[in-house]
């Protein structure tokens, strides 16, 4: 990720931040989904990823998780397609959050330790993924 792609991205996580401060995640939700439509439509590629995550949060902040687990597969996807590894371990730890959530131990194990290992090859310290 370069620095002109890191900016969008860490806006759209400052929002999501604030939203969340404020108590309203699906206010957060829905206004990322409105900018999902935007960095489509100029094919803005990074920054559909980072986006796609931080709505995958948004929902796990609802505790929708098929909502969630739906939003960070794409996310996954789309991170791999592009070789975009440290969204790639962003959207494993997310996917592993709400696995633990859901009760499925085995799937948030092999998620958190593909996040863990793809951070580990970038140098990322640990909790920097949300």
């Amino acid at each position: 990720m370069t620095g002109r792609d890191a900016k969008p991205a860490f806006e759209a996580h400052s929002f999501l931040r604030a939203a969340r401060q404020l108590g309203r995640p699906g206010w957060a939700a829905q206004c990322l989904h409105e900018s999902l439509a935007v960095l489509r439509a100029v094919n803005a590629r990074p920054d559909q990823v980072v986006t796609l995550s931080n709505v995958g949060l948004a929902y796990g902040r609802l505790a929708q998780y098929e909502e969630s687990f739906r939003h960070y597969r794409q996310a996954l996807q789309f991170a791999v397609g592009i070789g975009l590894r440290f969204e790639q371990a962003r959207a494993h730890h997310g996917l592993g959050r709400c696995a633990a959530h859901e009760g499925d131990s085995e799937a948030a194990a092999r998620h958190l330790q593909q996040e863990s290992t793809i951070r580990q090859d970038l140098g990322v310290p640990a909790g920097s993924m949300d």
